[in-house]
């Protein structure tokens, strides 16, 4: 019998969790990847720090499951002695969904910490997605805060998370874990990050930080940067557009600002004037995301128009999503658009955008 992937959800047998965790076991025949999902992980990972060997799969995926304190001593466990870390290659997991200590699913803050402390501990050299995020329900006393992010940065700057190329963090975390994170000028250890996720987050009000990594090469790979609903004011848009003006952030190819009630027109004329400086600039980026950006209103639309009607600046631009910003600030797009461009140029320039029509306002 020869398998190729297995895949587990709740529940887990005891006997099946054994079998996967002892390398003497001929229960199972190998098979090179192994994906447990929700509860199962719990199981799994709680019997994977009982056993002498360590993990029989080549790659492991733990994916779709709430980090409960349980759930989050076993992962501890299991990486302190280095039982899945040489195999694990991706790790997606939501903060539970608990309002009270009593609750069984409830996370600590001392849990939740020691648990980042824990990634310091052995190399995860295949580890290449990293999610900690929030559910649909979540406790603010459960979320991710600084001194989580910190001891994330830790090992970081260790080098045993050197293989993560998508990073995801949401939560109650600021500028504080932002600047641990992004290190000093000259550090290389975000130099492999792909994607970075800080939606749901406070990480705007570290954008200075964000800033800098960008400008001075630090994510010299990074092609997506999410900062949906992540805490970023035109003030944030302003520093942002530091970089912008100093680098031309050739890798970036998405931009998601989606959310981020305080971005308004005082936000946007920053970006015009920076690639109006320096229209060399973000070249490569395909999507622009504004959508919920509800203060982007009114003489916004305008300010949008200036910034793309040449062709020059943002030549790469596939998708600007204005779904749900001011009526007005999209109806001054359209009517610009339509009134100082020929009608050619339009044309062209139409099929290249989507404009996302779902407004209210």
């Amino acid at each position: 019998l020869e398998i190729s992937n297995m895949y587990i959800r709740h529940p887990l047998s005891a006997d099946l969790a054994h079998s996967l965790c002892n390398s003497h076991s001929n229960a199972l025949p190998p098979f090179p990847r192994l994906e447990v999902f929700g509860g199962a992980v719990r199981t799994l990972v709680g019997r994977a720090g009982g056993v002498n060997a360590s993990l029989r799969v080549p790659e492991l995926v733990l994916d779709d499951f709430f980090l409960s304190g349980p759930t989050a001593r076993a992962l501890t466990n299991s990486f302190t002695w280095g039982k899945i870390t040489q195999s694990l290659v991706c790790l997606r997991a939501e903060m539970p969904v608990a309002f009270s200590p009593q609750d069984d699913s409830w996370l600590s803050a001392e849990d939740r910490l020691a648990l980042f402390e824990s990634f310091k501990e052995f190399n995860f050299p295949k580890l290449t997605e990293l999610s900690f995020t929030l559910g649909p329900v979540h406790s603010r006393e459960t979320n991710l805060i600084d001194l989580d992010v910190i001891a994330l940065a830790g090992a970081f700057r260790k080098g045993t998370l050197a293989a993560v190329q998508t990073l995801e963090l949401s939560g109650a975390f600021g500028r504080v874990g932002v600047e641990a994170l992004m290190g000093e000028p000259g550090q290389t250890h975000l130099s492999g990050l792909v994607t970075l996720k800080f939606a749901q987050s406070y990480a705007g009000t570290g954008m200075g930080a964000i800033s800098a990594a960008l400008s001075d090469g630090r994510l010299s790979r990074l092609r997506d940067l999410n900062l949906g609903a992540g805490g970023v004011d035109d003030e944030g848009m302003i520093i942002f557009c530091e970089a912008v003006r100093s680098s031309d952030l050739e890798s970036l190819q998405t931009l998601d600002l989606s959310g981020n009630f305080p971005i308004t027109f005082r936000g946007l004329s920053a970006l015009r004037d920076a690639l109006v400086e320096r229209p060399s600039s973000l070249t490569s980026l395909k999507l622009l995301k504004l959508s919920n950006c509800l203060w982007v209103e009114g003489h916004a639309g305008f300010v949008l128009f200036q910034i793309l009607s040449t062709g020059t600046r943002l030549p790469s631009l596939q998708t600007l999503d204005l779904r749900i910003v001011g009526r007005q600030a999209w109806f001054a797009f359209i009517q610009n658009f339509t009134a100082q461009t020929a009608e050619a140029r339009f044309q062209r320039v139409r099929t290249r955008l989507n404009l996302g029509l779902n407004v209210i306002g």
